[in-house]
């Protein structure tokens, strides 16, 4: 059982890995920042800031203004994702540690 439910918040966790990777993910990188932001294309825009982990993709404005492109359901999932894979991992680490009386090799 806790083979499938590690598989599971696996595959759960790459599938919202790469939806979040490719939030605002254009061959032009002024074009999401503008289209998702909802400004005006005259605004200029200052950066783009990218971060992998937690997973952030970040436009400025020359005025200080930000807009995360990003959702904000994403870093939490990976976070619930990495918590069960690492809940699922432990009860066979456990069971072992039970068998063996806790000693080592």
């Amino acid at each position: 059982m806790w083979v499938k439910g590690l598989c599971l918040s696996l595959a759960v966790g790459a599938v919202t890995y790469l939806f979040g990777l490719m939030a605002g993910s254009s061959l032009q990188a002024e074009e999401p920042c503008v289209s998702e932001s909802g400004r005006a294309p005259d605004t200029r825009l200052e950066s783009i800031d990218r971060g992998y982990l937690p997973l952030t993709n970040t436009c400025e404005w020359a005025d200080g203004s930000t807009y995360e492109m990003v959702p904000g359901w994403v870093n939490p999932a990976l976070l619930g994702c990495a918590a069960f894979a690492a809940l699922c991992l432990s009860i066979p680490v456990r069971a072992v540690k039970a068998r063996t009386g806790g000693r080592p090799g």
